[in-house]
């Protein structure tokens, strides 16, 4: 999965709560390392994922979204090697 940096240029409380209310990628496709935060997760948490992202909601379904979160999820776990 490659790796791509999304930082928003737009640092006003405006843009900044647009990113975070339609404009999310998904795990491990941000700047953010997730597998270093997923390496310290205890075993005994439910991990869940939230990835509003408008434009790619326009393209495909409710399912096929949620499949391609699990997945992206499911990557950053065993590139943790918690999964």
């Amino acid at each position: 999965m490659p790796l791509r940096w999304h930082v928003p240029y737009d640092p006003s409380d405006e843009g900044l709560i647009r990113v975070a209310r339609g404009e999310r990628l998904m795990p491990g496709e941000g700047g953010i390392d997730l597998i270093v935060r997923a390496m310290v997760i205890p075993e005994d948490i439910t991990i869940s994922v939230e990835i509003p992202h408008r434009e790619l909601a326009t393209k495909i379904d409710a399912l096929g979204r949620a499949e391609m979160a699990i997945a992206a999820t499911r990557a950053v776990l065993r590139a943790a090697g918690r999964a």
